[in-house]
């Protein structure tokens, strides 16, 4: 199933292809079919769920050269070759936990073009599982900060960085069982929401009204 955006949707959408620049939460790839570009959304995707709040990969904007991007949108022909079962079934052969990705269909200025939403990892980082095209497996893939790209950590800051982010996950569950068995009040610990969670609950309202 494709979603069709809301007008909302397609407003927050459109700004990131008005952009023209890559950043840590959204990436840019040329117009073509699955086929042919499916290894690299999988490592994207594995890249983005290890990066906090997870991102958007935009599919119908062309790189001229570095930092030079032009929105071409996409040939209907094109966009009918992604399926939202077929992107999770490849990347979820890659990704290690399994990762619950949607395929959204938007316009921009009559132009087609196709974002696939890939959310933070829920409770440990995402792991490549196995080889393929440009792919390792045993690898931890993220975003960094500066330069927009999908690539392994490089130093302790980068790898600290996701250890933090899986170590806030642990503890907001270890609270929640915690409660659940009675040993903490609903109210004690309560760690305040982050913004992950509120970017989730817009996320989700975005969905709900379309």
């Amino acid at each position: 199933m494709t979603t069709v955006a809301s007008e909302q949707m397609t407003d927050h959408l459109c700004s990131l292809v008005a952009l023209l620049r890559e950043e840590r939460g959204h990436d840019y790839k040329q117009s073509a079919s699955w086929n042919q570009l499916k290894y690299k959304i999988a490592k994207t995707c594995i890249g983005m769920a290890n990066t906090r709040y997870g991102g958007v990969i935009i599919i119908g904007v062309k790189q001229e050269a570095d930092d030079i991007f032009t929105p071409t949108g996409m040939s209907e022909v094109e966009a009918q070759t992604y399926s939202e079962d077929d992107i999770r079934t490849f990347v979820n052969t890659y990704a290690d936990p399994s990762l619950n990705l949607n395929l959204v269909r938007f316009k921009c200025d009559e132009q087609l073009f196709l974002a696939i939403e890939v959310p933070e990892f829920t409770d440990i980082p995402v792991i490549c599982s196995r080889d393929g095209r440009d792919l390792t497996a045993g690898t931890v893939y993220i975003r960094p900060m500066g330069k927009a790209e999908t690539r392994p950590p490089r130093d302790a800051y980068e790898l600290r960085e996701l250890l933090n982010l899986s170590t806030q996950k642990s503890t907001r569950r270890f609270i929640e069982e915690m409660r659940a068995v009675g040993v903490l009040a609903p109210t004690s610990l309560d760690p305040a929401p982050t913004d992950s969670d509120r970017f989730d609950q817009q996320l989700g309202s975005l969905l709900e009204k379309d």
